[in-house]
């Protein structure tokens, strides 16, 4: 429930008695405010049974109830505990009394316990309760335990904990700390899959097939073989645009509702955007291209400029359609699913990344310092920090809606900004100040590690006291070994942990490389894992153009998006969201999960994408769905206003190593970054 703080506030001040005079709810006050929404479900039956003869009934009596419970930390050495009730129908006469018992768990093994009543008036909806206790007990609190009791005896409550922890020292209060290494639950099924076709005998391991690794890493001829191509099913692709007159995808039937978000029409042309040139025609051949095509020109026609020329390479499921959907010029992932979702695709493929970048501060060194745009980390998102962070939990609100009960996946690149602890290391530089000009990224280079160990987020230019740190954000010890979190791809590939309603529907991909580790420049799965796997995506030879051949979790995603298509038609009868599991658990296992193979790893998730043996699944099978944790705890952050642009999830770098494009280029005040893309949408 997106509602300000100041608002929600006020509606409280409304209801103290003596304490308000002792409590000041300024606008300055606001930014020490933490919010812990939680949901209590209190489910009865409605009395004895009725008969034909009964009097009409009355309105309908409430049998669940909302509780949401702030915290305001105080400012003159009282805090305060507030929980306000909501019936989900009007009170009956006489009211409702719910009784509310609150255990605050402190720091060193204390408690604290409070007591009051919230009575709820004869068709009200909605009552307040006010605890008062010292500042100092709410600034230590870890954790609220809620128990509530009513004098209606068809309401039946459980007990609701709440993990929370206190701001302070001038900055707004932190998100709860993980109190394990899995943000998720994870839910397993039995699930009775079909027998596979017998093998034909052919060896699809053409010149064709073996242009690049791959498809042989990923044992895509099993598939083959079976005959298993994708046949009948949609890969929606949004990217920059597409070039549909290329041989391998100008093929009768291969495009299906072609669509330009800002420009409304079905022109999709692949524009000339310098280093991103071709990208999401790249996308759309690795995931689908055309097999055994022997005709035409194989290249990338550009939209005023020069051809790009390519292999020809067959895609994944080389019998899927593809659906082009342009986001060139600035669009919101949200109208790709929409256009996806209204045209029955399968698969929606996003090989879009946002990122931002922070200046702050590293350990003992003068001045600040930037890092690479870094995604936007959960923990930070749960940071209200104004215009310095992003809108994007209302994009992934609405995203959820336009799901619910639609049979898709999303499949999402991971991102390049090197943010995994097994091969990354994150590029800096320093500065005197923040506007200074100059600043090459790659001054200083440290592991992830090092920098979540150093680095202090300055967020706000106008007042450099106001800083967070990674350990603020995801507590103690984050920089040893046993805090997975600091290998997330962050923002969208997050958007599950916010909305429940997209497990099932999403899978996040990170890259390896021809021997199956994560390339140095891929971000990991961390927490994303219950739905994130790896797949080849570094130095795939699909054009003469780059000879070291194409990089990037761009290029790894479409890899799976074509995967999940030939899975398809492997299981035409199951929905993708099962598709989806059998493609996680059937992945190779590494690193926890090669002797825990129901624990998705912290940086290869479920381990490295294998469709040969997705297609062999069979018989009775163990399949993971990630479940919430609990009921109403994936909303709890506040969002940003900022929408940032959307950056191909490629890598290109020059042959020195320099960047040539506004990511991996000469530093730039981050406050100007944003006001580009501001202008630029």
């Amino acid at each position: 429930m997106a509602i300000t703080r100041n608002f929600k506030f006020l509606l409280i001040v409304r209801r103290l008695s003596g304490f308000v005079s002792r409590l000041d709810f300024t606008c300055r006050a606001v930014g020490l405010v933490f919010l812990a929404c939680a949901t209590l479900l209190l489910v009865g039956g409605c009395g004895g049974g009725g008969t034909e003869d009964s009097a009409p009934q009355g309105p309908a009596t409430p049998s669940a109830l909302t509780l949401e419970v702030e915290i305001d930390q105080g400012n003159q050495g009282e805090g305060l505990i507030a929980v306000i009730a909501r019936l989900d129908n009007p009170a009956p006469s006489g009211g409702t009394a719910v009784m509310i018992s609150i255990v605050a768990n402190l720091e060193e093994d204390e408690r604290s316990e409070l007591d009051g009543d919230i009575t709820i008036a004869e068709g009200d909806t909605t009552g307040t309760a006010n605890f008062s206790t010292p500042s100092t007990i709410v600034r230590k609190t870890l954790t609220i335990v809620v128990n509530a009791s009513s004098t209606n005896p068809s309401l039946r409550a459980q007990p609701y904990t709440i993990d929370i922890r206190g701001g302070g020292n001038g900055r707004p209060a932190l998100p709860p700390s993980p109190t394990r290494p899995n943000p998720v639950e994870l839910e397993f099924r039995l699930e009775q899959l079909s027998s596979p076709d017998a093998s034909d005998g052919r060896d699809y391991r053409d010149r064709e097939f073996l242009t690049h690794y791959g498809l042989g890493a990923i044992s895509a001829d099993e598939a083959y073989g079976r005959g298993y191509f994708g046949q009948g099913v949609t890969i929606a692709v949004a990217d920059n645009g597409m070039d549909i007159t290329h041989p391998d995808l100008a093929v009768a039937g291969k495009i299906r509702a072609p669509w330009h978000i800002r420009n409304r029409n079905a022109m999709v042309r692949e524009p000339d955007s310098g280093p991103g040139a071709g990208h999401g025609t790249y996308v759309a051949l690795l995931a689908a291209g055309a097999a055994d095509n022997t005709g035409g020109t194989f290249e990338i026609t550009l939209d005023g400029g020069n051809p790009i020329p390519t292999e020809n390479v067959h895609g994944v499921a080389p019998q899927a359609s593809i659906m082009p959907i342009a986001m060139e010029g600035g669009a919101n992932p949200v109208d790709a699913v929409r256009h996806a979702v209204e045209n029955e695709a399968q698969v929606l493929n996003l090989s879009i990344g946002t990122t931002t970048s922070y200046y702050g501060k590293y350990a003992d060194r003068g001045g600040v310092w930037l890092t690479v745009p870094l995604p936007y980390f959960r923990p930070l998102l749960s940071l209200d920090l104004g215009r310095y962070t992003s809108g994007l939990t209302g994009e992934f609100a609405e995203v959820a809606r336009i799901l619910e009960n639609q049979d898709i996946v999303l499949v999402w690149a991971a991102g390049n900004e090197r943010w995994n602890s097994e091969r990354g290391s994150i590029d800096m530089c320093g500065k005197n100040f923040i506007d200074e000009d100059g600043c090459q990224l790659g001054d200083i280079s440290v592991t992830p590690q090092e920098l979540m160990e150093n680095f202090v987020w300055l967020y706000d230019r106008d007042n450099l006291d106001l800083m967070v740190s990674f350990k603020d954000m995801w507590g103690t010890g984050c920089g040893e070994d046993s805090c997975a979190e600091h290998n997330s791809p962050g923002g969208w590939k997050e958007a599950p942990l916010f909305e429940s309603g997209l497990f099932g529907k999403w899978l996040v991909v990170a890259a390896s490389d021809e021997n199956g580790r994560i390339t140095t420049f891929s971000n990991g799965c961390g927490a994303a894992r219950n739905w994130c796997l790896v797949a080849p995506g570094q130095d795939l030879t699909v054009s003469p153009a780059e000879p070291g051949g194409i990089r990037g979790t761009s290029f790894a995603a479409p890899i799976v998006s074509g995967a999940l298509a030939v899975l398809k038609s492997r299981f035409p009868d199951m929905p993708m969201e099962v598709i989806q599991a059998i493609l996680l658990v059937s992945a190779d296992p590494v690193g926890t999960r090669e002797n825990h193979p129901e624990d998705p790893d912290p940086v290869y998730g479920w381990g490295r994408l294998n469709l040969g043996n997705a297609v062999l699944q069979q018989d009775m099978v163990r399949l993971p769905y990630s479940v919430p944790e609990t009921v109403g705890a994936t909303r709890e952050i506040s969002p940003g206003n900022y929408s940032p642009a959307l950056i191909p999830a490629s890598s290109r770098e020059s042959s020195d190593g320099q960047g040539r494009s506004l990511r991996w280029g000469q530093c730039v005040s981050p406050y100007e970054i944003i006001r580009r893309y501001r202008n630029r949408n």
